[in-house]
């Protein structure tokens, strides 16, 4: 077609333009590609009118990238090289400028952060260990920005030398008050607890004379206490020889019948309790591979350490940046701590059978498969209510991951760094997302892992044998099926020295720190402990654990929750849980 029959159609294109008159000038693009269907100015002027552009050189101004408009595609398919070229320059300069901004944005964002940290250490001139503990929690978010990695390690130096010191305090003044009340015991209990606390001490000044001395006292106490009794002792000699008598004859009569009842104890532990626990065990799997994970999960709860059932209930608590979720055994849920976003809005939710917790989104499982979700929803995170088949799920820093019953998985969410794309993921059993990776360990106990791996946390395709998978912001820990304990990513604060972990059952790994489950019922962990979080060499029979950004829950076998660690928003205040 000669363009001299359009020129004068594509002339009035753009006066349109230039006019503003975008539904004409569109309409005369369609008179010119009547008569040249491939006519590349047409769609340029197309496009224009779709934009709102009223000068072609203005299109490099748009806010975003055009490249996917089907007239910007037509365009260059029939443009000339010149015309190709100042297209394709348009959208770079508007993904150019984009990025750009995107990232003055995050030099913003984290010089804001870096500057608030610096104004906290500045406040704990004074050595405020509660100003150290902010700039901790924020330099830890910002680690690889400037010097935050070595204003971190100083901070974390300094508490540990307040924290030392306010031990040391605190030894003083228990040891101070144990000796006054030393001067006040006389009987063998009072010493007792005298012994009890200087035991406690360990060491501390001269606790272990302190302890020698009253078991001194004791003995002097107990001497008296039989020489006292010797009398009495005589005098009811003969009392107690005719009472002596009866007792033998009546020791034969319940030996023969605790002999009995050991017999039946024998029998009860050997075959009756063994062949329960395992129809029970058959049929708590039976009900999971069926979906009737309620049902499933409360056998289990029954049969505690029963073979593998402890490692199976799992996502009963868990634990967001500063929040704590919980779901009970009728299938509703709690939550404590930071709702600044509405991510503790759970108390409505029902027949949930599984929750995760992330930074600012809670997600819950249903019984039927299905998925609900709370909180901010900037990056679409939220946007789980058309999930079905769904058995397993994990709430990353701003993205949300699915595991389906046929072993795909599913994600919603922020997709930076490819941390969403699973959908080629096959034969996956179990899935954690973290801030900005996602991790699927799959049915013969290899792992995958796609996302943001800056600082190898998604060097993981070496492992075998893996039977749970645990991500956080920094690094990925993996459970084997000896118990042994692997990891990979950051080791800041040593939260991967895990190697020497033996007998665990379960694992989970917080901000710079890594929490373990023994078969026992106790508790290891290794790194960070500026606010506690590790300090769980107390606890006992735990059968499931969660690590937060700065805190620990555990949950314990009669159902009861304890926590440690940081608890400025409340997410410790767990002591009132019973699930």
């Amino acid at each position: 077609m000669n363009s001299g029959n359009v020129s004068p159609l594509l002339r009035r294109v753009f006066l349109f333009l230039e006019d503003k008159n975008w539904q004409e000038a569109d309409e005369y693009c369609e008179k010119v590609l009547d008569l040249d269907p491939e006519n590349a100015m047409a769609y340029v002027g197309k496009l224009m009118a779709e934009l709102q552009v009223s000068k072609e050189e203005n299109l490099a101004n748009c806010e975003e990238p055009f490249d996917n408009s089907n007239n910007y595609q037509k365009a260059v398919r029939f443009a000339d090289d010149e015309l190709k070229t100042k297209l394709v320059g348009y959208v770079n300069t508007i993904k150019d400028r984009n990025e750009e901004r995107k990232r003055m944005e995050e030099e913003r964002r984290l010089n804001a952060l870096y500057n608030e940290a610096l104004e906290m250490i500045t406040k704990a001139k004074n050595r405020d260990i509660d100003y150290l503990n902010k700039a901790v929690r924020i330099l830890m978010h910002i680690s690889s920005y400037k010097d935050s990695e070595q204003i971190l390690q100083n901070c974390l130096e300094e508490i540990d030398e307040l924290k030392e010191k306010e031990i040391e305090t605190n030894k003083n003044t228990k040891y101070n008050v144990t000796k006054r009340n030393m001067e006040d015991c006389n009987t063998i209990e009072s010493y007792n607890k005298i012994i009890e606390s200087f035991t406690e001490l360990d060491g501390w000044k001269d606790s272990k004379q302190q302890i020698e001395i009253c078991k001194q006292k004791i003995e002097k106490i107990e001497e008296e206490q039989r020489q006292q009794k010797i009398k009495e002792q005589e005098e009811q000699a003969k009392h107690k020889a005719k009472i002596a008598r009866i007792r033998k004859r009546v020791i034969i009569g319940v030996s023969a019948f605790a002999s009995l009842a050991l017999i039946l104890v024998i029998i009860l532990n050997t075959v009756i309790v063994p062949s329960i626990q395992s129809s029970k065990y058959e049929q708590a799997t039976k009900y999971i591979n069926e979906g009737k994970y309620l049902d499933g999960r409360n056998l289990l709860v029954e049969l505690g350490s029963y073979k593998d059932s402890l490692q199976l209930l799992n996502n009963k608590i868990s634990c967001g940046d500063r929040f704590t979720i919980a779901k009970k055994s009728d299938g509703k849920v709690v939550a404590t701590g930071l709702n600044s976003n509405g991510q503790c809005e759970v108390s409505d939710w029902e027949d949930i059978v599984a929750v995760s917790a992330s930074c600012n989104h809670t997600v819950g499982l249903k019984s039927d498969g299905t998925v609900v979700a709370v909180g901010v929803n900037d990056f679409g995170q939220c946007d789980v209510s058309d999930w079905k088949d769904i058995v397993t799920v994990s709430a990353g820093y701003n993205h949300t991951v699915g595991l389906k019953s046929d072993g795909t998985v599913v994600a919603v969410g922020e997709n930076t760094y490819g941390q969403c794309d699973v959908s080629s993921w096959k034969d996956i059993v179990a899935v954690s997302a973290s801030k900005s990776f996602s991790v699927g360990l799959k049915s013969d106990g290899t792992v995958v892992a796609v996302g943001d791996n800056s600082l190898n946390q998604c060097d993981v395709y070496s492992w075998q044998d893996i039977v749970e998978i645990s991500t956080s912001d920094l690094n990925t820990v993996g459970l084997k099926s000896d118990g042994t304990v692997v990891a990979a990513g950051s080791n800041l604060a040593g939260q991967c020295d895990i190697s020497s972990w033996k007998d665990i059952i379960a694992v989970s790994t917080g901000n710079c720190f890594s929490v373990g489950l023994k078969s026992d019922g106790t508790v290891v962990t290794v790194g960070i402990n500026a606010f506690g979080q590790c300090d769980v060499s107390s606890w006992k029979d735990i059968v499931e654990v969660s690590a937060g950004e700065s805190f620990t829950v555990g949950l314990k076998s009669d159902g009861t929750v304890v926590a440690v660690g940081d608890n400025y928003d409340g997410q410790c205040d767990v002591s009132d849980w019973k699930l």
